[in-house]
């Protein structure tokens, strides 16, 4: 599995990692946090470039994975946000 460089990270982010089973991707990622407190929800939000809102979750346990192969080949971005921490990853779907 591969891990991924984020696009937009804040600074102090709370050691967030996302990995894909390769890049571009098929569709399978892991996002994983770390240092990030056991009771602090963490956002996840999957966009198209259009813009359009694919996926939203909220996990508070990590890691969490997230399977887009059903979503067509192109660009995604995924912003994660945790309490006063964001970052965003491009996501290439083969």
């Amino acid at each position: 599995i591969e891990e991924a460089e984020p696009v937009f990270d804040t600074e102090n982010f709370p050691d967030v990692k996302l990995k894909s089973d390769r890049e571009p991707t098929d569709g399978l990622l892991k996002v994983e946090q770390h240092k990030r407190p056991e009771d602090q929800t963490a956002k996840s939000r999957l966009y198209a470039m259009s813009g359009q809102l694919i996926i939203s979750r909220k996990d508070v346990h990590s890691p969490v994975n997230v399977n887009i192969s059903n979503q067509p080949a192109g660009i995604y971005v995924m912003k994660i946000e945790a309490g006063k921490y964001r970052t965003e990853w491009k996501i290439i779907k083969k």
